[in-house]
């Protein structure tokens, strides 16, 4: 059969586009298919070779030459959809019952009752029909019968990673799949937008959605929107969307999670913000400094910003803000976080996350305990009083310690309040003589200050035993974990020594 520009094909394991047919310079009498892969590593150019330009390509390197003769024989032979499910879930008709293993054949038993079970594909609530090299719903006008009949109860359907380009297909699968509520078409590259005018269709039983790498565009979002009018899950991660995408749309009510992991988001839409929305994914974009509006107010819970482009403290005072009932936050591998080799400094970001973020109890996939709470709030409180700071307003982060007493408004120095509920304290390790300062409030118990040393030591807290001199050489564990400084008589100027517990 002739094959066309566009069409879509698996050569042994991957996925690729036909982007030109005909012949090149370097083969002038062999016909050749030039080919975009999905799998970008299994490309060698851009459509060029030799200098010449046969085609363009989405990603760079992505494209590769192929003779006529290597593609007919290395390229899988398509499905339709029934062929697929038929494949899949049932045996060939007149099938004989030996199988082969190098020379021999044997004979095999037992399957009779597997092909029984598999013809109650009716009784199925899933089918998954990922990566068969569907690339039509149906070749005969029956097949849409036969559909209907075996899959009119299927309430989840992966036909992920085929060889669909036309997004007019999935209507007429969900036409016959009636009680599909989760679809996913991953990693088929649609090249065909909705025709909405002459279908007119929705299918309000679809509530979970997953369009992963399948070429969408912006305008394709607010027809998404209109063809699944209850959806709770979308993901179409890895599709190059913008902000543009969703801004001004009325996202539906039913809308909980909103997954655009790798796509080219930039600043957050207002409409995302006081949607429905309690999950938000929007990793691996391009989220900067300027990227909300801290004019809005969200009831998103959980939010993923991991590596994007947020360089400053104050994009997280804004989201401390907007983002009130936030309950976890990835935040990792952005540029605010890079550079920070060492463990003293990745515990400094994540003291000063803890407190600038204050109502989280989980960050990056950890829960924040309330020691960790604590020992952050101790930190940063000690790096206010050492370095006073200037301000337009209360940083949220510093109610933590009093009713904005530390601050006060209209580029005003720091009041130094804390100077009174803080106490520096000489800490010296036993066995190297080695010291340093630290300062914690008067209210804070031994363990937090066994706390605050086992960071700067780089050590378990279990280990660290607490010491104070009462003469020159005699000594008094402290011992009472949870009794204040102020109970245990530790005051500004005091020495505390450090002993590690298994090397005394």
């Amino acid at each position: 059969m002739p094959f066309a520009i566009g069409e879509r094909f698996q050569i042994k394991n991957d996925i690729c586009t036909i982007r030109y047919i005909g012949i090149i310079d370097r083969w002038p009498d062999v016909r050749v298919y030039g080919v975009e892969w999905d799998n970008v590593s299994r490309g060698k150019n851009s459509g060029s070779v030799d200098g010449k330009k046969y085609f363009e390509t989405a990603c760079p390197g992505s494209g590769s030459f192929i003779k006529e003769s290597k593609f007919l024989r290395d390229t899988c032979p398509t499905y339709s959809f029934l062929e697929a499910l038929f494949n899949t879930y049932f045996s060939c008709p007149g099938h004989d019952s030996t199988l082969a293993f190098g020379s021999k054949e044997v004979e095999y038993c037992g399957f009779e009752q597997l092909d029984s079970r598999n013809h109650e594909l009716k009784s199925l609530n899933t089918i998954s029909l990922n990566k068969q090299c569907i690339n039509v719903i149906s070749r005969d006008p029956t097949d849409r019968e036969k559909i209907a009949r075996y899959c009119g109860q299927v309430q989840t359907l992966d036909i992920g990673m085929n060889l669909l380009i036309d997004l007019e297909l999935v209507l007429e699968i969900l036409v016959l799949c009636t009680q599909a509520e989760e679809l996913n078409l991953s990693g088929n590259r649609f090249q065909t937008q909705w025709n909405l005018h002459s279908r007119n269709q929705s299918f309000p039983q679809v509530k979970r959605l997953y369009m992963i790498s399948c070429t969408l565009t912006d305008n394709d979002i607010a027809h998404l929107f209109e063809v699944f009018p209850s959806i709770e899950l979308l993901d179409v991660s890895m599709n190059d969307l913008t902000s543009e995408a969703f801004a001004g749309l009325t996202l539906p009510p039913t809308l909980k999670d909103l997954i655009l992991h790798g796509n080219a988001i930039e600043w957050i839409p207002k409409n995302i913000l006081s949607s429905n929305i309690q999950n938000l994914d929007l990793s691996s974009n391009l989220i900067g400094d300027e990227s909300v509006d801290k004019a809005h107010h969200s009831t998103i819970r959980y939010l993923d910003l991991t590596c994007n482009k947020i360089t400053t403290w104050e994009l997280l005072g804004k989201l401390n803000s907007i983002f009130t009932d936030l309950i976890s936050l990835k935040i990792l591998d952005n540029p605010l976080y890079s550079g920070k080799g060492s463990i003293a400094d990745e515990e400094d970001m994540l003291y000063e996350t803890v407190v600038r973020m204050g109502q989280l109890s989980i960050l990056d996939g950890s829960d924040i305990t309330e020691e960790l709470r604590n020992n952050a709030e101790l930190y940063v409180a000690s790096k206010v009083v050492k370095s006073p700071v200037t301000c337009d307003e209360v940083p949220s982060e510093c109610k933590i310690f009093a009713n904005n007493q530390a601050y006060e408004e209209g580029r005003c120095p720091v009041t130094s309040w804390l100077e009174d509920e803080l106490i520096e304290l000489k800490i010296i390790d036993k066995e190297s003589s080695s010291s340093f300062l630290i300062h914690v409030l008067r209210g804070s118990t031994l363990r937090s200050l066994k706390g605050i040393i086992s960071s700067k030591l780089r050590t378990k807290i279990a280990k660290i035993q607490l010491l104070r001199t009462l003469g020159e050489s005699d000594f008094e564990v402290l011992d009472k974990d949870f009794s204040s400084l102020d109970n245990s008589f530790l005051d500004s100027g005091d020495i505390v020594y450090t002993i590690l517990k298994g090397r005394q």
